[in-house]
């Protein structure tokens, strides 16, 4: 599944402190982001319900990404989904006032609000259901998946 991931030097490096480091030590290596995953689009009117939402699972999604905008790609991140919460790992470790926005861990602190966000207007999301829509419209489903569509 990842085989045509090229990652640099260092961003194996980040990732390898990471993985190796303390429990302690993670959050000084790498910034972590957590969001909530919600389709305001009430279900009576064909939108997902929030136990539904919390069933979607999206494997880890690698790419880089830059800070400003005239700068070069500096950060890997790995965007995750699942039990309805959109996870971004950033490494190496953002800048201070960037980290300190809603939904990020942040040492020393017990608390977190991971902020709502519609999953509608993540990009990856709307690729996959883009993707299981023509699979389904192509007769490309398995068995379950028919039988469940005829409970719902």
């Amino acid at each position: 599944m990842y085989s045509e991931v090229n990652l640099s030097k260092e961003h194996e490096l980040s990732l390898l402190a990471i993985m190796k480091g303390s429990d302690q030590d993670a959050l000084s290596n790498c910034a972590v982001r957590l969001q909530r995953l919600n389709d305001p689009t009430p279900p009576e009117n064909g939108g997902f319900s929030q136990n539904q939402v919390s069933d979607f699972i999206f494997a880890i999604t690698p790419y880089s990404a830059a800070v400003g905008k005239k700068q070069p790609p500096k950060y890997l991140i790995l965007d995750m989904a699942f039990l309805g919460f959109l996870i971004h790992i950033f490494a190496p470790r953002l800048p201070y006032p960037r980290n300190r926005k809603p939904g990020f861990l942040k040492r020393r602190h017990g608390l977190l609000h991971a902020p709502a966000t519609d999953m509608m207007k993540y990009p990856p999301m709307m690729d996959c259901f883009v993707s299981a829509v023509k699979k389904d419209y192509e007769g490309l489903v398995t068995p379950a998946v028919g039988r469940w569509r005829k409970k719902v």
